[in-house]
């Protein structure tokens, strides 16, 4: 291809990047943009011709979206020029001016970003904010065995039809115990983040890839497959976070330490059962799934981000402790640390809003 085919030639991958956020609507310029990225190999420029592609088939969807944009735009540009000549009719003419244009609504499947909060130096205010980027910021896996240091032998799964603890069992290693920490569903994290990119626009230079997936929840069980005692539930803010980001509630990611209490105790009442004589059951295949899609459902996460459950890591504790092994890790360090500085600073608000916040998801889910 020649230069003079190449108007983006000596154009660097940030500039384009900057480019692709301001003109992501123009037909015209996202085919510029194709022929620009297929001529590049670098890791950023393969993302952003996914991205230019996503954009393109966006646009072929919903021209008649797009139609309503152009005429929201026109309306906004009349509604100022109608504003300033008000401003400049004299009070006693005024109540004779003609009303204002109404802006026509914006229908179908168009979001648009939702104003920030105004900025201060408010302790809680910074705190929510740093709590809203850890809570979409987890840890994520490529394979199974990145979740168990590399080591294969330790993924079970759970797709085969039968669970590793029914039946005989599996025999632990010498002198430990076995558990099972079940990866309760995991989250597509390109496709999610793709999506919160459609929303809010990432425009820094060096902008962290979003790769692999990231686990859902986790459940803690036996080597017979019943629920540990305590702290048998892990839930990931991302899982949580990505819903409520969508929705244009950045405000509410603050309240992560408040809504993850709430949602980890009662996930643990779907999965713990006893018989009748109150011994605790094994965790059944239709258990499982059962509290995957009840997750799911509660969460309001988008089916095309969410994966089924079909693997368990299988763990190991000294076989003289009572307490079972630590939980794979499914959020940022700081979480805990940034819930105990709120609490610090006297958020009493932010706890009634998270008992408000899963109020209007339990109302939202019981009215489908």
């Amino acid at each position: 291809m020649s230069m003079s085919s190449r108007p983006l030639l000596k154009k660097g991958i940030a500039e384009l990047e900057k480019l692709f956020d301001q003109n992501r609507d123009d037909p015209q310029f996202l085919k510029t943009l194709l022929a620009e990225l297929s001529e590049r190999k670098v890791p950023r420029a393969r993302e952003l011709h996914r991205r230019a592609l996503q954009a393109v088939s966006v646009s072929r969807e919903t021209p008649k979206a797009k139609a309503e944009i152009e005429a929201a735009r026109e309306s906004r540009a009349r509604v100022a020029a109608s504003s300033r000549a008000a401003a400049a009719i004299p009070p006693e003419q005024s109540a004779h001016a003609a009303e204002p244009i109404k802006e026509p609504q914006i229908r179908g499947p168009v979001r648009i970003a939702p104003e920030p909060p105004p900025v201060t130096n408010k302790a809680t205010d910074i705190l929510g904010a740093w709590t809203a980027m850890e809570v979409l910021s987890p840890p994520s896996f490529r394979k199974p065995e990145d979740l168990a240091s590399g080591d294969r032998f330790r993924i079970a799964p759970l797709d085969k039809g039968k669970l590793p603890w029914e039946g005989d069992g599996e025999k632990s290693r010498p002198n430990q115990k076995l558990y099972y920490q079940i990866v309760l569903g995991s989250i597509d994290m390109e496709a999610a983040v793709s999506s919160l990119l459609q929303i809010y626009s990432d425009s820094r230079i060096e902008r962290p890839s979003a790769r692999g997936e990231a686990v859902l929840a986790t459940i803690m069980v036996d080597r017979t497959g019943r629920p540990v005692e305590s702290e048998a539930v892990s839930i990931s803010s991302f899982g949580w976070g990505v819903p409520v980001a969508l929705a244009g509630r950045l405000r509410d990611l603050g309240n992560w330490s408040q809504v993850e209490r709430q949602l980890v105790e009662q996930l643990e009442e779907k999965i713990v059962s006893e018989d009748k004589d109150g011994n605790p059951l094994p965790l059944t295949a239709k258990a499982i799934d059962a509290a995957y899609r009840w997750l799911v459902e509660t969460l309001g996460l988008d089916a095309r981000f969410a994966e089924q459950p079909v693997f368990a890591v299988r763990s190991y504790q000294y076989f003289k402790l009572q307490d079972p092994p630590e939980s794979i890790l499914l959020n940022s360090f700081f979480l805990e640390d940034l819930a105990r500085a709120a609490e610090l600073t006297g958020t009493e608000r932010v706890r009634r809003t998270s008992t408000a916040i899963l109020a209007r998801q339990n109302r939202r889910r019981g009215g489908t």
